[in-house]
């Protein structure tokens, strides 16, 4: 059986937002759950207060990354309105909810090798999807969209490297 990968309709792209901070927060509650013992909170309202940060911040990188990636459409001479290069980033998200809290796991330094090979699984899925999904909104070709993702992966990684 061959499966291909579907991008979220458009108008479930916002849960794809949600969803991927929620993963992740639950990935770093796994992963810190020594910490969250020690805290003194009850497991619920350490679970909220970690989702409150993973979701706010996973927003912030995606409303982030996707003006860098608005910026790099405009580059290839692509007329998208940036809304929908958000909207497009964000329904490619599914792939990195199962790749977010394997994520959490090697960042926290608890993850093993299977736990590294689902981070990579699912940001080269993740990237299959946005590269189709920038491509037809922005009727480039698959490989000017590719271009616009590594072009803004490079610019993320540089300015977090700077930070």
């Amino acid at each position: 059986m061959v499966m291909t990968q579907v991008a979220l309709p458009r108008q479930f792209a916002g849960l794809g937002v949600l969803l991927l901070g929620l993963s992740w927060s639950l990935g770093v509650y796994w992963a810190r759950h020594d910490v969250v013992a020690g805290s003194g909170l009850s497991p619920g309202q350490a679970f909220g207060y970690v989702a409150a940060g993973g979701v706010g911040a996973v927003a912030a990188s995606w409303f982030g990354a996707g003006a860098v990636l608005f910026a790099m459409t405009r580059l290839f001479r692509a007329r998208a309105p940036f809304w929908s290069v958000l909207w497009a980033l964000a329904s490619a998200l599914p792939p990195l909810w199962i790749g977010a809290p394997a994520a959490a796991l090697v960042v926290a330094g608890s993850g093993q090798a299977i736990a590294a090979a689902v981070v990579l699984a699912s940001a080269l899925a993740f990237l299959a999807l946005a590269t189709r999904a920038i491509a037809d909104i922005a009727a480039l070709s698959q490989t000017r969209a590719a271009a616009c993702l590594v072009l803004t992966a490079i610019f993320c990684a540089s300015v977090i490297s700077l930070s």
